[in-house]
Parts: C-alpha cells; sequence; structure tokens
C-alpha cells in the first residue's frame, strides 16, 4: 500500500504500509490547519527542516518516513538492520544506533520486571515455528473459531528448559555496553523485538507530531496506539476488534492522551504442515504458547509498557492474566477468552 492521504468528517488521515501492517495517522482539522514550521527531523535527516506552509499533509508524508527509517534499523526482516546484523555476530560486539539501544535496553527491563515472561530473545523459536520470513509470504491460517474451555485449561509450568528452543528465563539474551552503543547478543539466542519495537516507533512519530505543534491526533500500527488530545470537542473512539471474525467491534472505548496495545492469537496465525501455529511464544518452551486468552488490551500512558502487559498477561491465561493485570500500573485492560468471554477493568490511576 502507497501513501493514502484523505479529509473526511473534519479529519485527516493517512494510511501506509509498515512493520508487517497497516498504519495509520488521523489528525483532528482543526488542529491540522496550522502546523509548526521549521522544527528540525528526528532521525538520520541531515539536520532537514520542513519547508513552512506545506499543510498537514506533508508532516504526514514525513510521519511514514519516520518509520520506515525506523523499520529498517529495528525489524529482524531486514538483513542490513541492526537486529539482524547483531543477530548474525552471535558473541561479537556490534556497534548500534541509539534509538536501537534505547528499545534494546527498554526489552531487557521488561523482561526482569515480568520475570522472564516478556523476552526478547525468542526470534530463534520464530524462525522454527515458521516465522523466519515476513508474515506476508506464510499461508495463513482460517479464521479463529470461538471454542469450549480450552483443553489444558489452567496448563501447568511446563520444566524450565522443556525443549531445545526454550530459554532461561532469568537469563538475558543479550548484553549492552551503553557508553559504546554496541551490542552482543548470547550464543544461541536471536533478538526479535516484535511489538516493543513497533510501539517506540508508533511514540517517536507521535512525539514529533506534538514537536511540531500537532495537539490532536492518532498514530496507529495495527491496533496498537498512542492517542494525543481529542478528536474536536470529543474522545477518540476505538474499537476493540472482534477476534472471531465478526464486523462489529467487541468492545468500544472513549480514549484521549492514552496509548493502547492488543495482544492476540488470533492475528498472525498461519498454517505449519498439518497444524496452525501463532506468533506469541512461551519463552519457557520456545513453542507457541498454549493460552485461553485470544486477546488482550492494555492502555497505559506508553505505548511500550502497554505491549509487555498485555503480551504478557495474554500469555499467563485468563485467570492468572487478570489477576495479574490488577497488580501492574495500567489505565484499564480487555480481555476476550477462546470461548467468547469478554472481561475487562478500568483503573482511572495514573500508571508509574
Amino acid at each position: 500500500m502507497g501513501l493514502v492521504t484523505e479529509r473526511r468528517d473534519d479529519l485527516v488521515r493517512t494510511t501506509f504500509a509498515a512493520m508487517g501492517t497497516t498504519v495509520e495517522v488521523v489528525v483532528a482539522d482543526g488542529e491540522a490547519a496550522e502546523p509548526a514550521r521549521a522544527r528540525h527531523v528526528p532521525g538520520d535527516t541531515g539536520g532537514e527542516r520542513l519547508p513552512g506552509g506545506t499543510g498537514v499533509e506533508r508532516l504526514l508524508d514525513e510521519a511514514r518516513r519516520l518509520v520506515a527509517d525506523w523499520e529498517r534499523r529495528l525489524s529482524r526482516f531486514h538483513p542490513d538492520s541492526d537486529i539482524s546484523r547483531i543477530n548474525a555476530a552471535a558473541g561479537r560486539w556490534v556497534p548500534v544506533h541509539p534509538g536501537t539501544m534505547e528499545v534494546l535496553r527498554l526489552a531487557e527491563d521488561a523482561r526482569r520486571a515480568t520475570g522472564g515472561w516478556y523476552h526478547p530473545g525468542l526470534g530463534r523459536a520464530m524462525r522454527a515455528a515458521g516465522y523466519g520470513v515476513s508474515f506476508s509470504e506464510l499461508t495463513p491460517a482460517p479464521p479463529l473459531q470461538r471454542s469450549g474451555p480450552t483443553p489444558w485449561g489452567e496448563w501447568p509450568e511446563p520444566a524450565p528448559h522443556s525443549g531445545d528452543l526454550a530459554l532461561p528465563v532469568d537469563r538475558t539474551a543479550y548484553e549492552l555496553d551503553e557508553r559504546a552503543l554496541r551490542v552482543k547478543v548470547v550464543e544461541g539466542s536471536e533478538i526479535d523485538l516484535g511489538g516493543i519495537a513497533k510501539g517506540w516507533i508508533v511514540e517517536q512519530v507521535a512525539s514529533w507530531l506534538r514537536g511540531m505543534g500537532l495537539r490532536q491526533f492518532i498514530v496507529n500500527a495495527g491496533g496498537d496506539m498512542v492517542c494525543v488530545g481529542l478528536c474536536g470537542e470529543r474522545p477518540w473512539r476505538v474499537g476493540i476488534d472482534d477476534p472471531f471474525g465478526g464486523t462489529a467491534p467487541a468492545l468500544t472505548l472513549d480514549v484521549w492522551d492514552l496509548a493502547l496495545a492488543t495482544s492476540g492469537t488470533y492475528r498472525r496465525r498461519w498454517q505449519a504442515g498439518d497444524g496452525i501455529v501463532h506468533h506469541l511464544m512461551d519463552p519457557r518452551t520456545g513453542r507457541p504458547a498454549q493460552t485461553d486468552v485470544v486477546s488482550c488490551t492494555v492502555l497505559h500512558e506508553r505505548l511500550v509498557v502497554a505491549e509487555v502487559l498485555a503480551k504478557v498477561a495474554l500469555l499467563l491465561g485468563r485467570d492468572a492474566g487478570t489477576a495479574w493485570l490488577a497488580g501492574q500500573p495500567q489505565r484499564g485492560w480487555v480481555m476476550i477468552a477462546a470461548d467468547g468471554e469478554v472481561r475487562h477493568a478500568w483503573t482511572g490511576r495514573k500508571s508509574g
């Protein structure tokens, strides 16, 4: 998909393909009329300045370029990305961009904070499951169907190293030398930043748009989004996908000045041999997670935190996941189980 920009219903909307999904930037038209001029563009732009008077469309085109630039640094599907270079040099130090270092630090902090339930070293397990190429090159699985209670129920703890793809969850996948801006992946590990990188890129674009003077907009990458300000005089209306393929949202939220992320087994599912697998790996087994949750959405001030909380809650399962979320710094959540049950809660408190 190329860049598509349209004005409709007092909104300016741009969509484009990136990060394996559709990215959407929507600006409330009243805020779009007078973007700030002559601000520096982040990233490798050589100090380029945006020409004044070009309007919001020019800003949205620049936002697309920023997404593409960061994706080329952080995606394991780009052979020359920082992540691919690190993975190809196991046991050796590799110089990286400061932004890459920031995301790797966030990912390692998340691993420690979650006791390894979130783990950025699952690249090898992803490849073994067939996800060594872009999702568009895989054979998609049929739509998810509602089920009864899952056969494993509250499944037992597996052995710490149940299989050659399992990870010691209390061990990092890489070492960071933040002063020298270099990274070394541990032998036997491969980095896959996945959702946390996507969330971080969305945050960078949102921060840049704020710096350009916009105060009412959303940046949405496949349902993971930052909502800034209001949509005119009302909150942004955000629909939570029905994971079973229904056209109506499972739930609709009123959101402003928050981020939300959704983790789900219904999105990236593909045929692998005679079976169907998904992309959410259990770090204790190195296999697609067995969980009775098919979708979990979390709201937080920071999208990268929402990404981690949503993924871990899904991996934990319906009951353990809801109990765990209750003790986490979040502003609300929606969980949809394999049998169609929808649970949700709104804390109303500031996170962190």
